[in-house]
């Protein structure tokens, strides 16, 4: 099981990820999104609710498109 943290203080994605063993096509544009509800929810644009909600579908779309890391042609991976 892959567990990613969002939020204004978590580790960037694709760290989460590497971390785990796992990584993700256009890691950038997921990560763009993540920082975009966390400062719509900082701004007071949306509620608690209504980020926790976009979190999850977030998170699921994610999930469905990680990979491990020894399937993915051309990306090494680190040794942590």
């Amino acid at each position: 099981m892959v567990e990613i943290r969002l939020g204004a203080l978590s580790k960037p994605i694709k760290e989460q990820l590497e971390s785990q063993g796992y990584y993700i096509e256009k890691v950038d544009y997921f990560q763009k999104i993540a920082k975009s509800i966390s400062h719509l929810y900082i701004a007071g644009y949306i509620t608690d609710s209504v980020k926790e909600k976009a979190y999850r579908k977030l998170c699921s779309e994610i999930a469905k498109k990680i990979k491990p890391l020894e399937k993915v042609e051309g990306v090494e991976r680190e040794r942590y």
